[in-house]
């Protein structure tokens, strides 16, 4: 048992601190464990690494890649430390609150609006779901 948990410190939880702190995004912690992996340019260039993913249905992924000479140049720009740092905490009744605003708005270009609610988004904004599907406005 310590052989494993060993094994499991050294290759498997160095990549986990995003997960960590970001949580449970289903398939997307797959890719967030790499986005750790790359962001820290702690391995060397062309040391393969497995990507395993299973989802329910018994389905399972498993994937098997080397990294790329240079890969270590691009960590900054992946890692999302700063954007994570801004994130504000909601109550779940603030939460709750916007969601139900965000229902309510027939399109992008109508009333939910960031500044409302004391955030500040760059880019986009997710305005709740309409007909089954996800409808998001762009932020100037």
């Amino acid at each position: 048992m310590d052989s494993i948990l060993a094994s499991y410190e050294q290759r498997t939880a160095p990549w986990l601190t995003l997960n960590r702190d970001i949580g449970n995004i289903y398939t997307g912690s797959l890719y967030l464990a790499l986005l750790d992996l790359l962001r820290q340019g702690t391995l060397d260039e062309g040391t393969a690494i497995s990507l395993f993913s299973y989802g329910s249905g018994c389905t399972a992924s498993m994937r098997i890649g080397a990294l790329m000479p240079g890969y270590t140049a691009w960590r900054a720009a992946l890692d999302p430390s700063a954007e994570l740092a801004a994130r504000i905490e909601l109550s779940v009744d603030e939460y709750e609150e916007i969601m139900v605003e965000g229902e309510l708005v027939p399109g992008p270009d109508d009333a939910l609006h960031p500044e409302n609610w004391d955030l500040d988004i760059d880019r986009f904004m997710y305005l709740g779901n309409k007909d089954y599907s996800r409808q998001y406005a762009g932020i100037s």
